[in-house]
């Protein structure tokens, strides 16, 4: 079973259920031995019906245990006197002569087409919006070979149109969630660095703070050991100005040593001078 020919006649206003019936039913031969099927099986019985519109028309393609219109009560002859009996004869016989108008189709009273099948009424008033309907005594011509091949075409080429249309529209949508998830990739992506980029200026800035702490602190306790020294030297000058140096003099430079010392005003200085000997017991002055 051709799922195609399913499709098409879901399309049409076919429930699946009655689609696949009148595939199996018509041997798969199609959608065009289908629709003759449920042709053939829904004609309409105007021949009793009176004229209804669309509110009231039973649609058959939905229902397919419908029941034929009622066939009219025949009234009963009520007995006439003898005399009346050749009038009635004469009107009867008149009545028999007239043929009785006959409802071969369906009429739109909205556009004027004509319709032989409930399925085309139904389908008509689906896709114009028209819900006035009428029996008509024209008859639908029946559509030759050629007009069904025509009619199929058409069909066939609305389908694949829609077919297109829905693809593009998928296609579409594809391409937009696509866009999306790549704008969305791009964002976090740029979200990501300005994220790392504001890490990182904090890092280095971190870390310019440190290193210039770590100079303060370096030159904080550079000047503390200048300080220390200085007040070493103050004291060592203003409480034991005899005691020896602890430092050996070299050889190559003046035997007087001058003391870095915060400038004072003095009046007078002291120098002092020793004698040291070698291992050759020449005596150094």
């Amino acid at each position: 079973m051709s799922s195609a020919d399913i499709a098409m006649l879901v399309d049409m206003g076919f429930s699946l259920k009655k689609a696949e019936r009148a595939l199996e039913i018509t041997g798969n031969k199609g959608v065009e031995p289908a629709m003759e099927w449920y042709k053939l099986k829904y004609l309409f019985r105007f021949t009793s019906c009176v004229k209804y519109s669309f509110t009231g028309l039973r649609l058959l393609a939905h229902a397919d245990d419908a029941e034929p219109c009622p066939e009219p009560p025949v009234a009963e002859a009520a007995p006439q006197p003898a005399n009346e009996a050749p009038a009635q004869d004469n009107v009867a016989s008149t009545s028999n002569e007239q043929p009785a108008e006959i409802a071969k189709s369906v009429k739109c009273d909205v556009c004027g087409k004509l319709f032989k099948t409930n399925l085309e009424v139904e389908f008509h008033a689906t896709k114009s919006g028209h819900d006035s309907f009428s029996e008509s005594t024209e008859e639908k011509k029946a559509l030759t070979e050629e007009e069904k091949r025509e009619q199929l075409r058409l069909l066939e080429e609305k389908l694949r149109q829609k077919r297109k249309e829905r693809e593009e529209v998928e296609k579409k949508e594809a391409f937009e969630r696509e866009r999306s998830r790549i704008r969305s990739g791009k964002e976090m992506a740029e979200a990501r660095k300005k994220l790392e980029e504001l890490e990182m200026k904090k890092l280095l800035e971190q870390r310019k703070r440190e290193k210039e702490e770590e100079k303060l602190a370096r030159q904080r306790v550079k000047a503390q050991i200048e300080a220390d020294k200085a007040a070493r030297k103050a004291k060592a000058m203003g409480t034991s100005p005899q005691a020896p140096l602890t430092a050996p003099v070299p050889s190559t430079a003046s035997s007087t040593s001058l003391v870095s010392t915060p400038r004072k005003d003095y009046t007078e200085t002291k120098l002092q001078t020793y004698k040291r000997s070698n291992v050759n017991g020449n005596i150094w002055q």
